[in-house]
C-alpha cells in the first residue's frame, strides 16, 4: 500500500517484526515501519504526512542550542517546503521524501535536529531560489512567459518538461502523485512523479542572463539561479537548441501516449 492510499484516520492495533497492523474502522492494513506511518499514527502528525499546500506548517521552535525548523506540505505528498531559522525556504526532490519525514520523526521522538538541518543545508546549497526566480521572470521575462507553468516542484515548460528547483529535468507524463518509471540508462520502476530524462542543455548560462541585473530587490542571482534560467530557456526553445526532429518527435509522442494510457486506466 502506498502512502497516498493510506487512511488518514486509523489506529495501530498490533505490531510484528518490521510491520504495523492498522485498523481504520472498516478493515485492517499491514504496513511497514516507516517514518511516514509512525508520524501519522503514533506521533499525531497525519496533517503533515497527508497535507497539501493549504495545510498549516508544522513548526518546531528553536532555542539557544537548537535552530527552529518549519516543515510545510505541498500539493505533492512527496515534496515539502523546509525552513531552518530565518533562512530561505527550500524544497526536497520527490525522491527525498523519506529523508524529510525521517528527520521530522527524529525531532518528535528524540528532539534531535541534526538530520533535517543537514538535509536542509544540502538542498540550500544546490537549489535555486524559487522566489527570486519568480521576481526575475516577472521583471525581465528571460523565458517566454507563455511557456511556463509555476508549480511547487519547479517550472513546467511547454507542458512537456518539469525543471525542478534542483535543476533536474523530467518529462511530465502523469499526475505528480502517481508512480511512474525512471529513464536513466534503461527504464526502471520509480516512485517519482514524473519521468527523469537525461538532458544536458549546452551553452553558457550568461547568454540568457546578459540583459538581466544580477541584483534584484537587494537579492543577487547566484550560479544556481543562472543555471536554472538557462535550462528553462533551453527547454522553452528545445527544437531550436537541439536540432534533431526525430528525437523530439519520439519524446513528444512518448509523453502523449503515456498520458493517454494513464487517463484510460483511471476509474470513471
Amino acid at each position: 500500500m502506498s502512502p497516498e492510499d493510506l487512511p488518514e484516520d486509523a489506529d495501530i492495533v498490533g505490531e510484528f517484526g518490521n510491520s504495523y497492523l492498522l485498523d481504520d474502522g472498516d478493515t485492517t492494513h499491514t504496513v511497514p515501519r516507516t517514518a511516514a506511518y509512525e508520524l501519522a499514527y503514533i506521533y499525531g502528525h497525519a496533517d503533515l504526512v497527508f497535507g497539501d499546500a493549504e495545510t498549516p506548517p508544522t513548526i518546531f521552535e528553536g532555542d539557544a542550542d537548537e535552530p527552529s525548523v518549519v516543515v510545510r506540505p505541498t500539493d505533492s505528498q512527496r515534496v515539502f517546503t523546509l525552513r531552518v531559522d530565518d533562512r530561505k525556504p527550500v524544497q526536497n526532490p520527490p525522491a527525498g521524501r523519506d529523508r524529510v519525514l525521517s528527520g521530522v520523526r527524529e525531532i518528535v521522538a528524540a528532539d534531535g535536529r541534526e538530520s533535517i538541518v543537514h538535509l536542509y543545508e544540502e538542498l540550500a546549497d544546490a537549489q535555486a531560489d524559487a522566489d527570486l526566480l519568480q521576481k526575475v521572470q516577472r521583471r525581465y521575462a528571460p523565458v517566454p512567459p507563455a511557456s511556463i507553468q509555476h508549480t511547487d516542484d519547479g517550472w513546467v515548460i511547454e507542458d512537456l518538461f518539469l525543471l525542478t528547483w534542483l535543476g533536474s529535468v523530467y518529462l511530465v507524463t502523469r499526475n505528480f502523485d502517481q508512480a511512474t518509471y525512471r529513464v536513466s540508462g534503461g527504464i526502471s520502476r520509480s516512485d517519482d512523479d514524473v519521468e527523469f530524462i537525461g538532458l544536458t542543455p549546452r551553452g553558457d548560462p550568461e547568454d540568457v542572463a546578459a540583459d538581466l541585473d544580477v541584483e534584484v530587490d537587494g537579492e543577487t542571482l547566484g550560479a544556481n539561479e543562472m543555471e536554472f534560467l538557462w535550462k528553462a530557456y533551453w527547454l522553452a526553445t528545445y527544437r531550436e537548441r537541439h536540432d534533431d526532429d526525430l528525437f523530439w518527435d519520439l519524446i513528444e509522442r512518448h509523453v502523449q501516449t503515456t498520458r493517454a494510457a494513464e487517463q484510460q486506466r483511471r476509474p470513471d
